[in-house]
């Protein structure tokens, strides 16, 4: 005898040894599954177990009715695995980076004067544009020891200090 069929066999006598003034817990199964599915969900799933929790109803609690429910349990269970494993995902994905000022104003610069440039030919470059006297001026200062101060698009000074400027130039040189 297959699982399918124990199963079966196991919600025929339920049905049969139940005592029919108490099947509270039927209705009760119907309106929990019901309620932890959104309604206006597209999921094969979730309009799988209403369909089947609208089916036990209308069987009421008989053999089909049992069938139907324990099959909206089933659906219900594989909609929520899927529901978690969406709202996980947002957890695990790295938020989608897009190119700051500075990496602009570098990747143009490399661009310009060749992507395969020294560091120190940049930084250079760099300093040629702190003098720049326009009011949308991004780089403001590079000191001696190599750090960028810079404006943020939302003008928030920002510092980006050697290794880290190393490090963009060698991922916009990728980028090139």
């Amino acid at each position: 005898m297959s699982e399918q069929e124990k199963s079966k066999e196991s919600i025929r006598r339920l049905a049969r040894e139940w005592p029919p003034e108490d099947t509270s817990f039927f209705h009760v199964m119907i309106t929990e599954i019901e309620r932890s599915l959104p309604p206006e969900s597209k999921h094969q799933s979730s309009k799988k177990a209403l369909e089947y929790c609208k089916k036990a109803r209308e069987f009421g609690f008989t053999e089909k009715g049992l069938i139907f429910l324990v099959e909206a349990e089933a659906f219900r269970k594989d909609f929520l695995l899927y529901d978690l494993a969406v709202k996980g995902e947002l957890f695990t994905k790295k938020p989608p980076r897009g190119t700051d000022e500075l990496g602009h104003v570098l990747s143009d610069i490399l661009k310009r004067i060749g992507k395969n440039a020294p560091s120190k030919t940049v930084l250079k470059e760099l300093r040629k544009m702190t003098g720049a006297s326009s009011p949308n001026a991004i780089i403001q200062e590079v000191d001696g020891k190599g750090v960028i101060f810079w404006l943020s698009n939302k003008g928030v000074d920002k510092q980006t200090t050697l290794r880290s400027f190393e490090n963009r130039l060698t991922s916009l040189r990728k980028n090139i």
